[in-house]
């Protein structure tokens, strides 16, 4: 099944983010109103289970990754993506998004908001966290990945090898790293790269749910 643009919260900085990424020019953007400000109480990094969330586009893997081992139950597909096993214990998925691209690729968004908090919210209204993997969602993946431009930024270190770039904006602040090409299973040879962006988190938090990311 291809993805499908669906989802009721605005994901404006990871979409510009994106955009900023993956689009080789610079066009003019507005970024919207500033929303950076004091980190507030998420709680502390507690393990979490990737679990379905009312109202999310039904996708399922793609056929070559089907045939490399992912299930192919409808709306598995979000679990079998790279998924964060750590979250800040007062934040839980509440809604999710897919940005279809130009291309074949898509950004496939979990987004974490505090309990209780409608999923209706406008961003950047209180403390979330977006994690969003990229990946090629045609029938089957070209040869050679698109990953775009790489951002300017910090590097981190998120362990296995990996290391991701630091981007802060008005909107807040993203980790972003180009997905590891071994030690992952093969079905998701089709995903290029992850961004893990934080609104009102801590700096700390949002590079420990990074390193947290990992597949089914």
């Amino acid at each position: 099944m291809s993805p499908r643009r669906c989802g009721r919260r605005p994901l404006t900085s990871v979409a510009v983010l994106f955009a900023l990424v993956l689009v080789p020019v610079a066009p003019v953007l507005v970024l919207g109103p500033p929303v950076a400000g004091a980190a507030m109480n998420v709680g502390r990094l507690a393990p979490i289970s990737c679990a379905a969330v009312k109202g999310e586009p039904a996708v399922e893997a793609p056929s070559y990754a089907q045939t490399q081992g992912a299930g192919g139950q409808t709306s598995g597909w979000w679990c079998q993506l790279p998924h964060p096993t750590k979250m800040p214990s007062n934040l839980v998925a509440s809604s999710r998004v897919v940005e279809p691209f130009s291309n074949t690729y898509a950004s496939f968004a979990t987004v974490y908001t505090l309990k209780g908090t409608a999923a209706t919210a406008p961003a950047g209204a209180g403390p979330s966290i977006v994690v969003a993997p990229y990946a090629d969602s045609a029938v089957a993946p070209g040869k050679d990945l698109s990953y775009g431009s790489q951002p300017k930024g910090k590097a981190v270190a998120l362990g296995r090898g990996v290391t991701a770039t630091l981007v802060k904006s008005k909107m807040g602040v993203t980790a972003y790293w180009r997905y590891p090409r071994s030690g992952v299973p093969r079905y998701l040879r089709g995903v290029a790269s992850v961004m893990v962006t934080g609104t009102h988190v801590p700096l700390s938090m949002v590079i420990a749910v990074a390193q947290s990311v990992r597949p089914n």
